[in-house]
């Protein structure tokens, strides 16, 4: 069995437990279940895919089954922020796959072989392969890993409050926007009622002169 097939394999039989034994393989993974349809529906492309991709000595194509117990529901929802099927997710499985990104482009088969070759073929940039970084992002990683575990734990700490004030900065936009668009839609509400008020009267003061 090719490292490929099998990282494939322990995908399936492990559900969502990624492959760490097979990090220096970059992956395009699709997380399913057995009832989706749009799962179904890609099933042939990603399947011809995998095929495909098969043995190669750089990327990885391969699946797992979300709703297969309780275990992979849990991982596939808290770990991956999967909300709907089929998710694909490409990038770096190793360090508990936290460098996965979801792929939202087509989901044809010339859609997701030309992704794989152009995406997939190539290094992904992890603190385990600077080689794929650029010069900044390099320095950054390099600087990051001189810290200790206590400035980490503060540096985090401070991107989570980053992140979470840009999501209530967001969501007071988009309040905002909504309101905005409310009053808007109950201004054209009311001007269409009375345009369409008036052509109804002429249309049938018209009717009345022919």
């Amino acid at each position: 069995m090719s490292i490929a097939a099998e990282a494939t394999y322990h995908w399936k039989k492990y559900a969502c437990r990624l492959p760490i034994a097979f990090v220096s393989h970059y992956s395009l993974v699709v997380l399913s279940k057995i009832q989706c349809g749009h799962c179904q529906e890609m099933a042939p492309a990603w399947e011809r895919l995998a095929k495909e991709w098969e043995g190669h000595e750089q990327g990885l194509i391969a699946e797992a089954d979300c709703t297969k117990d309780a275990t992979s529901e849990k991982w596939c929802q808290k770990e991956m922020g999967v909300s709907g099927f089929p998710t694909l997710l490409y990038g770096d499985p190793s360090y508990g796959g936290i460098f996965l990104e979801q792929y939202t482009e087509g989901r044809t088969y010339e859609d997701l072989s030309t992704f794989a070759r152009e995406t997939v073929a190539k290094p992904f940039c992890t603190p385990g392969n600077l080689d794929a970084c650029d010069k900044d992002t390099r320095k950054q990683i390099e600087t990051y890993s001189k810290m200790s575990v206590r400035n980490l734990d503060k540096a985090i700490e401070e991107k989570e409050k980053l992140i979470e004030a840009a999501r209530k900065a967001f969501e007071k936009e988009f309040d905002r926007m909504q309101a905005i668009y409310d009053e808007k839609a109950q201004d054209f509400e009311l001007t269409s009622a009375r345009i369409k008020y008036d052509l109804k009267m002429l249309q049938s003061l018209k009717e009345t002169k022919e």
